[in-house]
């Protein structure tokens, strides 16, 4: 059963690869993030093995391989990255309560069969949680902090399987007891500290989950050692505002987070719970993002020369979509591989923001667009969209210096084939 599930598991993932692979390199975009055009090569390189040894397409646009890549959009890597101040509010908040909740899980069933549905899901889950950290934790690639939603069902499950196993065993042992107490405690200053790392939201919620969570603590202990628990009615009111007031403390900071995104644009490729995602991102979203989406066409990328370039002769590292118009020499008014004088550094966002590119979010990005829209209006022209080595030559484009006005930008765009548009 095993080695059946793990064939079936190996050919679902390869029918998307081996489909790609049957379309001639003719007829498809370019493979972003590679150098020879592979699937394979994205799979397993850029967006795979690549992203943990921060080597070939793997390598953050801030820096190249080595223990500083990466850090530009989650830190610096370590045991500790997943609580840092650019992580910490998108997982961090229940992380040492799934940690308690697998060991316990694991320890009480210890002695279970190999078959025991219990054991057998938290060795599934604790894997699962185990796995994602050991790589988001310690990629010395691109990692960006949304990647950690792919951890966020098993410290869900192990958390809520801690908190169910300490509240089973807290009513028959103040020992027992006293730990979930400790739990909540640890876990409600822990969403303090988080909250308190975003000035100006919700300024007050922390102070009430430490209320709560105090609230809870004190109500599990009278339970087990006040006498006015001696009577089962006492003892049963104490528990249900201990359970109460213990889940809302535990859960009132990443809802919060959670809540702030609704209803808010995002802009830029990197979504992120909480307050900073209404209007910032990293604008460099297809840099770093899963999908080989750095290269969108043939003939040029906004990545880096360590994230993989585009086939030789064409212009890697400019604008991305191939060659400067001639006449776009390597300063003033033109596109001298950048941006129309705008030095390179721009492209990804000044430091500590690689990627941030042409988006709005990203320093740099307006400069940059400026530029960009500013050389289009004075050459009245538009850069080159098609990319397959079967499309026919671009249309010719005036690039009179006269003003361009939206009549004479229809009339550009009209000139260009509409399968080329399509394309």
């Amino acid at each position: 059963q095993l080695l059946a599930g793990g064939l079936s598991m190996v050919a679902v993932s390869f029918a998307w690869y081996s489909t790609m692979m049957l379309l001639p390199a003719a007829d498809r975009p370019w493979v972003g993030d590679t150098t020879d055009d592979s699937w394979f090569s994205l799979i397993f390189g850029a967006n795979g093995l690549g992203r943990v040894s921060g080597e070939g397409g793997g390598a953050s646009p801030g820096g190249g391989g080595g223990s500083g890549a990466g850090a530009n959009f989650g830190g610096a890597a370590g045991p500790l990255r997943l609580f840092n101040s650019i992580v910490g509010g998108q997982i961090a908040w229940l992380v040492p309560l799934a940690v308690l909740g697998l060991v316990l899980g694991l320890w009480t069933s210890r002695r279970a069969l190999r078959t025991d549905l219990r054991r057998c899901a938290y060795l599934l889950w604790g894997g699962w949680a185990v796995v994602s950290w050991a790589v988001f934790s310690f990629s010395k690639g691109i990692f960006h902090p949304y990647y950690t939603t792919a951890l966020a069902p098993a410290v869900a499950v192990l958390a809520a399987g801690g908190l169910v196993a300490l509240w089973d065993r807290s009513r028959r042992s103040t020992g027992w007891a006293a730990a979930l107490a400790a739990a909540l405690a640890g876990t409600a200053l822990l969403s303090y500290a988080l909250l308190g790392r975003t000035a100006g939201f919700a300024p007050h919620l922390g102070s009430a989950v430490l209320a709560l969570a105090a609230v809870a603590v004190g109500c599990l202990l009278l339970a087990r050692i006040a006498p006015i628990a001696a009577s089962g009615f006492g003892r049963g009111r104490l528990a249900w505002l201990a359970a109460v007031a213990g889940l809302v403390a535990v859960l009132a900071g990443p809802a919060a987070y959670s809540i702030a995104t609704v209803g808010k644009p995002l802009s830029g490729g990197n979504p992120l719970a909480g307050p900073a995602s209404a209007g910032t991102g990293f604008g460099g979203g297809s840099i770093g993002g899963p999908g080989g989406g750095s290269q969108p066409r043939r003939g040029g990328s906004f990545t880096s020369a360590a994230a993989g370039g585009p086939p030789p002769g064409t212009a890697g590292g400019s604008f991305g979509y191939g060659p400067p118009p001639a006449g776009a020499g390597a300063g003033g008014s033109g596109l001298p591989g950048s941006l129309g004088g705008v030095p390179s550094g721009r492209l990804s966002g000044g430091p500590g923001r690689a990627g941030a590119g042409l988006a709005q979010a990203g320093p740099g990005g307006a400069a940059v667009s400026k530029a960009l829209v500013n050389y289009l209006e004075a050459t009245n022209t538009v850069p080159p969209i098609w990319s397959r080595r079967s499309d026919p030559a671009p249309p010719a484009i005036s690039r009179s210096r006269a003003p361009a006005t939206s009549s004479t930008w229809a009339a550009s765009w009209a000139r260009i084939p509409p399968r080329v548009l399509l394309s």
